[in-house]
């Protein structure tokens, strides 16, 4: 998310300030107090950098679970997984940069214009790469339903390809375009000492263009098809269940049956939960530059959305990981596993001998 850096001549004071007027702007100590109050910008610090830490750790857990579990790799949509939480361990790695971007630097900037350009860049490349991955989540999982034979087709290899294919597309396809392009902005007496833009002055005619383009296909079309899959899903599996009802089967088939489609409704809820919680705010606001709208909000209003989609941002990146384990059994032993966590209570014969048959073979998609 960008707010227009370049047009910051005049500014609207809010209430709660000391007063309510539009005056010109003398250094970067006046704009930053008609935008935001330093208190704030250190609320929001503070919780960014615990968000941050947790989120760092969190993925890495996972990512480390992955790889070291013979029995997570063999699934393709654990492969996904990795790769995601690859995505937002870096995503909070570089959020240091993104919040002295964002805050501190704000108006004005005093790093390089290769750290600018890097900020910027890595924070399109994570944030579309987890769009898109959490897109073929929702695909694979929808044909997992509606095909679960057919499904098998897709292994662990094609699930690599899948990733890498991701990484390179959104590399080329968007986040290259604001590393050109991004700048550091140079002093103008009456408006602020430096800045980082995602799009300098020379550029802003193809920005334009390229954002109406590219903004559709990267975000607005993976946001609908998402939301599309998540409610197909939720049918089918309700669908299978009322139809399961009315035939009888044996009661062990049943309950692996009901199981397998409780751990996909559980799944598919949490991820797209996740994903709507942190993109929604940030797909809005992005909806209103392609449609030229961004004279409907204050500076003040530009800044307070894009701190709130970026705290949302962060929270959704550091649930991910709670919810892969809320949402597979075996993860969630794999993960006690490589922390060096014991149950306190001692398995049962039955039970054990159940697990250790589960641990033959990663759990199947429906």
């Amino acid at each position: 998310m960008e707010v227009d850096l370049l047009e910051l001549g005049n500014v609207t004071m809010k209430p709660g300030n000391l007063i309510t007027t539009t005056l010109k702007l003398q250094n970067s100590n006046s704009a930053m107090e008609a935008i935001y109050m330093a208190w704030e910008g250190a609320i929001v610090t503070v919780i960014l950098v615990i968000l941050c830490i947790f989120g760092l750790v969190a993925n890495a857990i996972t990512f480390c679970t992955i790889i070291s579990s013979n029995l997570l790799r063999r699934s393709p949509f654990n492969i996904l997984i990795l790769s995601l939480s690859i995505s937002d361990f870096l995503s909070a790695l570089h959020s240091p940069l993104q919040i002295y971007r964002s805050i501190w630097g704000y108006l004005e900037y005093k790093l390089s214009i290769g750290a600018c350009k890097y900020t910027i860049g890595m924070t399109q490349l994570t944030m579309f790469v987890t769009i898109q991955h959490i897109l073929v989540f929702s695909l694979f999982r929808l044909l997992a339903i509606l095909f679960p034979h057919k499904i098998k087709k897709f292994t662990p290899k094609w699930a690599k390809i899948v990733c890498i294919f991701i990484w390179i597309e959104v590399f080329l396809a968007y986040s290259l375009f604001y590393i050109i392009t991004a700048t550091v902005v140079p002093y103008k007496p009456g408006r602020y000492k430096t800045a980082c833009t995602a799009v300098a002055t020379e550029w802003r005619p193809v920005g334009t263009v390229y954002v109406k383009v590219a903004l559709p296909i990267m975000l607005f079309a993976p946001f609908i098809v998402i939301l599309l899959c998540t409610i197909v899903i939720t049918g089918s599996l309700i669908k299978m269940r009322l139809k399961r009802g009315t035939t009888r089967r044996s009661g062990e088939v049943q309950d692996y049956r009901q199981e397998q489609e409780n751990a996909a409704l559980i799944q598919v809820t949490l991820i797209v939960f996740s994903f709507l919680l942190g993109y929604t705010i940030d797909a809005v606001y992005r909806m209103t530059k392609a449609l030229d709208m961004r004279g409907i909000f204050t500076l003040r209003g530009k800044w307070m959305i894009v701190m709130i989609s970026y705290v949302c941002l962060r929270f959704s990146e550091c649930l991910n990981p709670i919810f892969y384990n809320l949402a597979s059994s075996q993860m969630r032993e794999s993960t006690k596993k490589f922390l060096r966590i014991q149950d306190d209570l001692p398995s049962t014969g039955s039970s054990a001998s159940a697990g250790s048959k589960k641990a033959k073979s990663p759990e199947t998609p429906i």
